[in-house]
This record gives structure tokens, sequence and C-alpha cells, in this order.
């Protein structure tokens, strides 16, 4: 409740104090004394209304109100660079036509708590709408319409969310029935992937088969130079039999040589021919010798080419069951394999 009021340096007060009755005060007087400058000091305190700092008296720099209410005071001073309110004590300042909300709050008050001197009394000449929403202005029905209309704008906007989607999902299925395709393509995907993985393994199958029918030429290969070896080596052979037989002869006739050489008066014949068949002979011992290593690598060659056959036709086997007679990929029949 307001208890009482100081104004100093307000309008035409340079200095006022009112104690306000506890039930109805009223000021009356002659015109031009200031009192509705007590109520514009009054409303100036409460509201920070009106801005400026016209009401400042005349020669005076700065000026102030205070108010006592519920025991506590409010004082609210405007000047040059000052404008500020106390709670208490407490200072709180203030920015353009705002009130500090701690004052805000423990006033409690708004514009139409207030009746200026020329308003119409109790609202008589006011619409019944403008009554209506002054009414709940003062019993705080306004958050209740405010609480209508933000509910209004919600629903507003849901139906408007709730139509896009709609239409959102009318075109998806649209879309969705424009892709009845995609079925078909997976199966088919599936079709190409098993073909594909099919052909892989026969693209491996074939590149072991070629491998091993490369390795196989190879040693077919090696197998007619061994054999056109071994021809010769037979040739030679023969040719080293003949050698050892006419080595055994020359050892025969060496020993007959030193036995006429022993014998007196007797001329030794000219061996010169004998020594160079000797040098002959030991020269085809020595390609008989090689020969017979060349013979022994044929074997193992020809070995080792009986079981590279082997291994490729049980390669060519195994892909002939693989591909069942037909390429996977033209349909075309395979024929024998191996």
């Amino acid at each position: 409740m307001l208890e009482a009021l100081q104004v100093r340096n307000f309008q035409c007060h340079s200095k006022l104090s009112i104690e306000f009755d506890e039930h109805v005060t009223t000021i009356i007087g002659p015109s031009d004394v200031g009192k509705s400058s007590v109520i514009r000091a009054l409303r100036w305190a409460c509201t920070n209304n009106p801005s400026g700092d016209a009401f400042i008296q005349d020669g005076k720099t700065r000026c102030g109100v205070r108010l006592k209410v519920d025991g506590k005071t409010v004082e609210r001073m405007k000047g040059v660079g000052e404008n500020d309110y106390k709670l208490s004590g407490k200072a709180y300042k203030s920015f353009g036509a705002n009130v500090p909300e701690p004052i805000a709050n423990f006033l409690n008050l708004s514009p139409v708590t207030w009746q200026g001197q020329h308003d119409s009394p109790f609202w008589l000449a006011e619409t019944a709408g403008q009554v209506a929403r002054e009414l709940n202005a003062v019993v705080n029905l306004e958050s209740i319409d405010v609480a209508l209309q933000s509910v209004n704008k919600m629903v507003a906007k849901g139906r408007a969310r709730q139509e896009a989607a709609t239409e959102r999902l009318r075109d998806t299925q649209e879309r969705l029935e424009g892709l009845g395709w995609v079925e078909e393509a997976r199966d088919d995907m599936g079709e190409l992937e098993a073909a594909h993985s099919q052909y892989e393994g026969t693209s491996a199958s074939f590149a072991r088969l070629y491998s091993l029918y490369a390795e196989a030429f190879q040693e077919q290969l090696q197998l007619d130079l061994m054999q056109r070896a071994w021809q010769v080596a037979s040739g030679v052979e023969s040719y080293g039999a003949a050698a050892v037989a006419s080595q055994d002869a020359v050892d025969r006739l060496s020993g007959i040589i030193e036995e006429v050489e022993g014998l007196p008066d007797t001329e030794a014949p000219d061996m010169l021919g004998v020594d160079i068949a000797f040098e002959k002979m030991e020269q085809a011992q020595m390609d008989f010798r090689e020969l017979q290593v060349t013979v022994l690598r044929c074997k193992e060659v020809r070995q080792f080419r009986v079981r590279g056959v082997a291994a490729a036709l049980e390669a060519a086997a195994e892909l002939a069951e693989e591909l069942e007679g037909r390429c996977p990929l033209c349909g075309a029949e395979t024929g024998d394999l191996t």
C-alpha cells in the first residue's frame, strides 16, 4: 500500500510531502497549484513516464521522487548524467524509459492502474471490447487471451505442416508406385553377381590350366632337344666303345713297343700317329662322360614332363566338370578339354 510521497524540484513543486490515508486520499485546491503534478510525479516514479527532462523545475539540474510502499522506500532521481532508482537504499540504473526489473516487480503496477485528469471516468466512454481488454488487464486475463492466440497460431501452423506432410506423403506414394522395377532389377543384379562369380572362378581355372599348358609346352621343347641329344649320345656312345677298344689296343701296342725297344739292334717304329689317336681317344672319353650327365638330365626332364602332363590333364578334367560342357558366358559347347 502507498503510504507517503515526497517530491523535490518536479515541475511547480520545489519540495512537497504527502501522507496517504489507508483508504482514500483526496487532493483538492485551486487551479495551477500542482494537483495534477502530484499524480504525474507519482506516475513518473512508478512507470518512468513521461520520458525526457522537461519536468525538471526551471533553474534546477535534477529532480527526485520518493515513495513509501509497504514499509519500503522507492526513489527515482533524474539529472544531468543521472538516471537512477533506489529500492530501500540499493541503487539501480535505468535505461531509457524502462523501470529496473526489481523495482517493477516490487510495485507491480501497469498502465491500466493510472487514469488521467481528462480520461473518461470508469471506462463509460470506452467500447465494450476496450472495456473487456482493460478488465482483462486488471485481473490478468490478458495472459489467457495471449495463450489462446498462441494456441490458435500453433494449431494453424500444425494444420499447415499436416497439409504439407500429406502432400509429401502423396508424392512419395506416387514415386514409390513408379519404382516397381527396382525388385526386378534387384533379382537381375543377383543373377548377374552369381554369373560374375562363376566367371571369376572359370577365369581362375583357365589361368591355372593355361599355366600348366605353358609349362608342359616348355617341357615338350626340352624333351625334343633331349631326344635329339640322346640320338647324338647314342652315336657318341658307339664311338666311345670303339675308343675304349682302341685304348686297349694302344695299351697292348705300347707294351710290345717297350719290349721291342729292349731288344738289341732293333729300331722302334714311329708312334706319332698313335699319340694323336690316343689324344683323340681321351677327348672322346671326356665327351662321353659329359654326354652321360646330359642323358641323366634328360631322364629327369622327361619325368617332370610326365608329371606336368598328368597335372594339366587333372586340371582340365576339373574345369570340364565345372563348366558341364558349356561356356558360362556365351553358352557354347566347350568340347573335350583334355
